[in-house]
């Protein structure tokens, strides 16, 4: 049996974590779009995916940056450094996903008007339906950026973190760790 009847709960409104919560790797991880979910709506509006090896890229990129730049550093300069280079990603992730929230929120009420509309016979359905359209594809828009930022983000986390931990970077991809050991993979990482 419940306490509260409906009127008494249309009084609440939800405070979104994410806008008091500072920005995180575990953050970003809350706030991440289902990959499923991006891989369906960017079929359904005709958007381009990312490389499906974005994260490693960016992770692999990161690591070469690390060895190059950073792990000659002094260790409290290393540890800014590694710092510097984690939190701007983070901070475009969290703003993307909550960029993408936004406008998926957006989406929805233009959805409920027309819905609306169509069952009180409005008249002004083609442009409600116009409108529902470009919200709908703003969001698609915007939870496929916020994919590619979080993606970035965990490629960047992964390295620094390594880096932070002192251990050796290894690629997490099969093909690319053999390629690492070869000659060819050694002549790559020279140019």
């Amino acid at each position: 049996m419940s306490y509260l009847d409906d009127a008494e709960l249309s009084n609440v409104v939800r405070f979104p974590s994410e806008l008091r919560v500072l920005p995180s790797m575990a953050l970003i991880g809350a706030l991440e779009p289902d990959l499923r979910e991006v891989i369906l709506l960017a079929g359904s509006l005709g958007l381009e995916l990312p490389p499906p090896d974005l994260c490693d890229r960016v992770d692999e990129e990161t690591a070469r940056y690390v060895a190059a730049q950073v792990l000659p550093l002094t260790a409290s300069e290393r540890r800014r450094a590694l710092d510097g280079l984690l939190r701007p990603v983070v901070l475009a992730a969290v703003d993307a996903c909550r960029s993408a929230a936004l406008a998926a929120r957006r989406s929805a009420g233009a959805a409920v008007d027309v819905r609306q509309a169509q069952a009180e016979g409005g008249q002004w359905m083609a442009p409600l339906e116009g409108i529902a359209a470009a919200l709908l594809h703003e969001a698609g828009c915007a939870v496929i950026e916020a994919h590619c930022r979080c993606c970035e983000a965990r490629g960047v986390g992964r390295a620094v973190g390594l880096a932070h931990r002192c251990e050796a970077w290894v690629s997490r991809d099969p093909a690319g760790l053999l390629a690492w050991g070869t000659e060819e993979g050694a002549a790559a990482r020279e140019a």
